[in-house]
């Protein structure tokens, strides 16, 4: 079984969204997108990013 998941930072998530890193900030702070911080930066799965634009 072979399971891949791709994880984007803030700057890729705000540029594929259109929106401003703080806006994308505000929006893992409300826990409307999942977010991982490691090693002083945050991480989302792209599959999440999808779901939250309404296509998953």
């Amino acid at each position: 079984m072979k399971v891949e998941t791709e994880f984007l930072r803030v700057n890729d998530v705000s540029e594929m969204l259109g929106l401003n890193r703080r806006t994308v900030y505000s929006i893992i702070a409300r826990d409307e997108l999942k977010a991982t911080k490691l090693g002083g930066q945050w991480f989302i799965r792209s599959s999440d990013v999808t779901a939250l634009m309404g296509g998953a």
